[in-house]
């Protein structure tokens, strides 16, 4: 939960910055290594608890696991807006937040 705040916080305060800079500190936090050390990020009167690195790596981790238990199907996985369907790299077209840009 602590993961998907953060990350809501950074794309809605640093999202801008974020994109044009490929480099900026945020980047680490969504898809550095989630061995690393917190980052110092600007926090903003609102900011959530921050979390290590790699908050995507977690996220895909976590998502990996609900679809490898054996009692996982096709119902859960679109309850829970788990994509089950096979993912064509060449098709794929980023989408983009309004609110983002």
């Amino acid at each position: 939960m602590n993961d998907s705040k953060y990350a809501v916080h950074i794309l809605t305060t640093l999202g801008p910055d974020i994109d044009s800079d490929p480099g900026h500190v945020g980047n680490a936090v969504l898809s550095g290594q989630s061995s690393g050390d917190y980052v110092d990020l600007p926090a903003g009167g609102s900011a959530p608890t921050p979390v290590r690195p790699g908050i995507d790596t977690r996220r895909q981790a976590r998502v990996e696991r609900i679809k490898a238990h054996s009692k996982f199907t096709a119902d859960i996985g679109k309850k829970l807006k788990i994509d089950t369907g096979k993912f064509e790299a060449g098709s794929y077209k980023k989408s983009v937040n309004p609110a983002m840009r």
